[in-house]
């Protein structure tokens, strides 16, 4: 059976349809789809997703609909993360997507969604060592260490690519200056959890590693 997955993040929209045998319990990626939105900006000035924003998110859950529609999804899994967790208007944004697509979206805590993105990044693994998660999202980052077995320590910061844009970078361009006063703002909240933990395997999830990383290997 096919199941799909809708990740309704601060910056990012994604859709995953995977297919799912019941006797193995496993599953097998069919599509993966991202989408940028940026849903999160402004947020912190008007504690509203904007009107802008909020016509963008309905025209990819059309697109996001009709591939679901085309690969006959037996369910469809809707989690909305940050934005959706701090904005007034939440609520009515949710219940116009029940009107429009009978979608049901689920608003995951901070420690719901670092729990979730430490299963999901380290599936892949079989061993049982420690490892910690970091995950960059635009409204909030999720710190996680653990194994396959238990998570030891997990942690959501209420701040993530796109609020720190607006604090401390007003405009594209940030001198040097704007950067090492991000640096150390970064370092009261990190240096503690992450100190205890560089032994281990890092692994970094979500778009601006991805990005960090294309723009590394030259792609």
């Amino acid at each position: 059976m096919n199941v799909a997955s809708i990740d309704i993040g601060s910056n990012t929209i994604l859709l995953l349809i995977v297919e799912i045998d019941k006797n193995t319990h496993t599953f097998k990626t069919l599509l993966n789809e991202v989408r940028i939105t940026r849903i999160y900006q402004g947020l912190n000035k008007t504690f509203n997703i904007s009107e802008e924003k909020i016509k963008l998110l309905y025209e990819i859950l059309k697109e996001f609909n009709e591939i679901i529609s085309n690969y006959y999804c037996v369910n469809t899994l809707i989690r909305a993360t940050k934005a959706f967790r701090v904005a007034n208007n939440s609520t009515s944004i949710i219940e116009d997507i029940k009107s429009m697509y009978n979608y049901d979206i689920t608003i995951l805590t901070g420690e719901e969604e670092a729990q979730l993105s430490f299963i999901g990044s380290t599936s892949p693994w079989v061993s049982s060592e420690n490892k910690f998660v970091i995950d960059i999202g635009g409204g909030s980052t999720e710190l996680i260490y653990g194994n396959r077995i238990k998570i030891h320590n997990k942690i959501s910061l209420d701040f993530g690519v796109v609020s720190l844009t607006e604090k401390f970078f007003p405009i594209y361009s940030p001198n040097r200056n704007q950067i090492h006063q991000l640096e150390e703002y970064l370092k009261k909240y990190f240096s503690e959890f992450i100190m205890k933990k560089t032994k281990s395997e890092v692994i970094a999830v979500a778009g601006t590693p991805t990005t960090l990383s294309c723009m590394k290997q030259n792609l």
